[in-house]
């Protein structure tokens, strides 16, 4: 695993900032959270729209296989309703300067990451 999680837009199931929860959570089941908090309030975010407490999500990423915890997580994604789906993209629109700040933090690029190498 890399010294840093994954970035805050990278999508995990289409969910951004669920990656960078699965990564800080398995840093700390692996006591190399270093600066890193777990759970923070934007961890708590996603967790209590996914109906999972951060202890509970520990236990998850602990005792659960990859192919175990999509299974899982998917079942709850899919179980999203309309309003919790919108949720998402105002939590993404409300800290997109925070991805931007901890993109270049951990030395990526918050306007290039995601381009597509075909383009110019």
């Amino acid at each position: 695993m890399s010294s840093s999680p994954r970035s805050p837009r990278e999508l995990f199931f289409g969910i951004s900032w669920l990656g960078r929860a699965v990564d800080k959570g398995r840093m700390a089941l692996a006591g190399a959270l270093g600066d890193y908090e777990f759970p923070c309030p934007a961890d708590m975010f996603i967790l209590d729209l996914l109906g999972v407490s951060p202890e509970e999500f520990l236990r998850l990423l602990a005792t659960f296989g990859e192919a175990e915890l999509e299974a899982y997580l998917a079942g709850r994604i899919a179980a999203f309703t309309p309003r919790e789906r919108l949720s998402l993209d105002v939590f993404c629109i409300k800290n997109s300067r925070l991805f931007d700040s901890l993109d270049r933090e951990e030395g990526r690029d918050p306007l290039t990451m995601f381009l597509s190498p075909d383009l110019p």
